[in-house]
C-alpha cells in the first residue's frame, strides 16, 4: 500500500483495459502502484460514452472533472484510507458531462492495489442494499 501513497498526480496514471473484462452493471476497476488503472468491467463505455479503446491509455486525470487541482484532491480522498465508503467524484465523460459517482473501496493488505466499484449518483443518499450490492461486487473482483 505503501507504493500507491507515492502516486499523486493522477496525470501519472494511465488506463488500461484488462483482458478479463466481465459483462456487468457494475464499473470495477483496480488502482496498481505502477500507475495503472485497470478497467475490469465493460460498464466503463455506459459510464463514460467512450469505447473501451478510447478508454485504454488515457490517463485518470482526463477522466475526472474539474481540472488539475480537483483531480489531485479525487484521487487523494480515493486513496484515504480514513474517510468512509462511499467516496463522491465526478468524472467527465465522452460527451462532456460531468457525471457524479459513488466509489466503494477494498484495500488489499498484501499488496499495492485498491479496487474500486462505481455507480452514477443521482439521489441525496445511497442506501443499504446498493452498499451492500457494491460489496458483493468487490469481492467478487
Amino acid at each position: 500500500m505503501r507504493k500507491l501513497l507515492l502516486i499523486q498526480d493522477p496525470r501519472q496514471i494511465q488506463v488500461s483495459c484488462s483482458g478479463l473484462l466481465r459483462p456487468s452493471e457494475v464499473c470495477l476497476a483496480c488502482l496498481h502502484a505502477d500507475a495503472r488503472f485497470e478497467l475490469l468491467t465493460g460498464a466503463w463505455e455506459v459510464l463514460l460514452g467512450y469505447s473501451l479503446a478510447e478508454l485504454s491509455g488515457r490517463t485518470l486525470a482526463s477522466l475526472l472533472a474539474g481540472g488539475p487541482a480537483a483531480a489531485v484532491d479525487a484521487l487523494r480522498r480515493l486513496l484515504d484510507r480514513s474517510l468512509p465508503d462511499p467516496v463522491r467524484v465526478e468524472v467527465r465523460a465522452k460527451s462532456g458531462a460531468v457525471r457524479k459517482v459513488l466509489v466503494y473501496r477494498r484495500f488489499e493488505e498484501n499488496a499495492p492495489s485498491v479496487y474500486f466499484a462505481c455507480e452514477p449518483f443521482e439521489g441525496a443518499s445511497s442506501s443499504t442494499s446498493t452498499s451492500s450490492f457494491r460489496s458483493s461486487a468487490l469481492n467478487a473482483a
